[in-house]
């Protein structure tokens, strides 16, 4: 099974990695592919390394 192409906000294109990120406005989930999320240091949301946002 496969899981469903999800949009990376970073490089502005579907991927099925994706996964949410910190980042954007309180309560709009921004996705990132594993690419993007290292390229630009992100961690997905409930992993160590995310800072809260203050």
């Amino acid at each position: 099974m496969t899981s469903r192409p999800r949009w990376c906000h970073w490089h502005e294109g579907l991927a099925h990695a994706a996964l949410p990120v910190q980042g954007g406005p309180p309560g709009y989930w921004m996705y990132a592919c594993p690419a993007c999320r290292d390229r630009h240091k992100l961690a997905p949301l409930g992993q160590p390394g995310v800072a809260e946002s203050t």
